[in-house]
């Protein structure tokens, strides 16, 4: 097995799938390799991935826009009536958990949904993200790894995104589709200001984060 393996996986994820069990091993073993496969679909992933050739911004975003804009128009229904939807669920938003990889996985999803032309899809991971990465989550991912140069970049744009999100969807929606109850407006925006106090609080806390974090949560 190469690095041929990841990149056959991308192309066919981008292509007509013949049958389920194929999609499943085509999700399942990315996920393995990140440690983000869930224990029933184990295996899906009896052939495993090189060690270290799946990367997540690399190819991460790739899978996310295949599943937006090629698989899920096709599979969301067949998925769902085979109780087999979460396994598309942890390329957006996976189960929380003590791996970093969780909190790559929902800042790339944030970025590949906004910069993806929308569709209804798009609107249920962005519900699913707020719910379980709301940004003082994402605050302690951005901050867990990396130099902070790099981080106060990523976070930037981290917030930029948050920020567009309600814009985006109501753009969207119009009067066509519902909104979801997290993503009105002043829902959004009200949770917003209070997680992001949460933020604030929390760095001004004795013995609680460093300085160089509170440099961008200040006014």
């Amino acid at each position: 097995m190469t690095q041929d393996d990841v990149k056959q996986i991308l192309d066919v994820l981008q292509s007509p799938i013949s049958d389920l069990e194929t999609l499943l091993i085509l999700l399942a073993r990315p996920l393995e390799s990140i440690g983000l496969l869930q224990a029933r679909f184990q295996k899906y992933a009896s052939e495993k991935l090189p060690k270290g050739s799946f990367s997540i911004p690399k190819h991460l975003p790739v899978i996310q826009m295949a599943l937006l804009q090629n698989v899920l128009p096709s599979w969301d229904s067949v998925l769902h009536e085979e109780n087999a939807l979460e396994i598309v669920d942890q390329f957006f938003c996976p189960t929380p958990s003590a791996s970093h990889n969780t909190g790559r996985t929902a800042l790339e999803a944030y970025n590949t949904i906004l910069s993806t032309p929308f569709n209804t899809f798009s609107v249920r991971y962005l519900s699913k993200l707020t719910r379980s990465y709301p940004i003082q989550t994402l605050f302690g991912c951005v901050f867990d790894s990396g130099s902070s140069n790099v981080a106060a970049i990523r976070w930037e744009d981290c917030v930029r995104a948050v920020i567009s999100v309600p814009a985006k969807v109501a753009n969207f929606c119009g009067h066509e589709h519902p909104v979801p109850d997290n993503l009105q407006y002043d829902t959004y925006i009200t949770d917003l200001c209070s997680h992001t106090e949460d933020i604030i609080w929390k760095l001004s806390s004795p013995g609680s984060g460093s300085s160089s974090q509170g440099e961008f949560v200040k006014p």
